[in-house]
């Protein structure tokens, strides 16, 4: 087994907690809010079997402590531009799931030069891809909230690595600020080639399958960049009745919002 690297970072006044597993082609993964790196589960360790994994904890998740920042994928898209360089990597693939998958994407359109293939699990490209009912469930995602996610494995998993643990009040108000603020990100998905630096309009849609197709596909290196174009928690093959479940990155098989690939012609 091979040692895992631990350490942080420093970008954008930010110190990023991240763990470096395997060896071989660099992928960066980035956990869905509110997670922390343990999010993947096993699925890391297969993943890591074959290509060398940089986990990062995202501004303000798990070993990644709040600074006065607000959150905001677009600032931690250039911060992970930095990360990348600081840990001696040129370039990397990158999955992304959730609001990692945000921060995935826009790290894929301001910095095209880092990224190689790009895979985006259970993210739209704008707030209209969410269903009304779940951004009227954004709504309590509140100080007032904080303490019932404190009775969520999330908080566990929060507790176990956070350098403040009484930051999560505040980190639970900055996180419902971040995924209420209005985006549409339209024009850098399927843009014109003038605003598309990071060619996604010249690639193939991701589209959603299952949690093994999807470490399938990073273990191959044939992800295609792009955006899935299903609404968030809307019904797939793999999930009829729709939702947003961690467990296809935890490695338990087929099930809520994988990423699958299209096939190469």
């Amino acid at each position: 087994m091979s040692q895992i690297k631990q350490g942080h970072v420093e970008a954008g006044g930010v110190r990023y907690g991240y763990e470096i597993h395997g060896a071989g082609a660099p992928l960066l993964l980035l956990h869905g809010g509110f997670g922390t790196l343990e999010m993947f589960g096993p699925g890391l360790a297969s993943l890591a079997a074959r290509r060398q994994v940089i986990a990062v904890d995202l501004y303000g998740h798990g070993r990644t402590a709040l600074t006065d920042r607000p959150i905001d994928p677009v600032a931690i898209g250039d911060d992970m531009a930095t990360l990348v360089r600081a840990l001696g990597f040129e370039r990397v693939d990158v999955l992304g799931f959730s609001f990692g998958g945000m921060v995935a994407f826009r790290l894929a359109v301001q910095h095209p030069e880092v990224v190689d293939k790009l895979v985006l699990v259970s993210v739209p490209y704008a707030e209209t891809g969410f269903y009304a009912d779940i951004r009227e469930q954004q709504k309590a995602v509140n100080r007032e909230g904080a303490a019932m996610l404190m009775q969520t494995p999330l908080y566990e998993a929060y507790k176990a690595v956070a350098p403040r643990v009484e930051d999560f009040p505040e980190f639970v108000t900055r996180m419902g600020e971040a995924i209420r603020r209005p985006y549409d990100w339209s024009e850098d998905a399927r843009g014109p080639e003038a605003h598309d630096p990071a060619g996604l309009r010249r690639q193939r849609h991701v589209r959603t399958g299952t949690h093994r197709a999807l470490l399938s596909a990073a273990r191959r290196g044939v992800a295609r960049r792009g955006l899935g174009r299903r609404r968030h928690g809307a019904p797939s093959a793999g999930d009829p009745a729709g939702g947003h479940s961690l467990r296809d990155v935890r490695g338990s098989g087929p099930g809520r919002y994988g990423a699958g690939l299209p096939r190469r012609r």
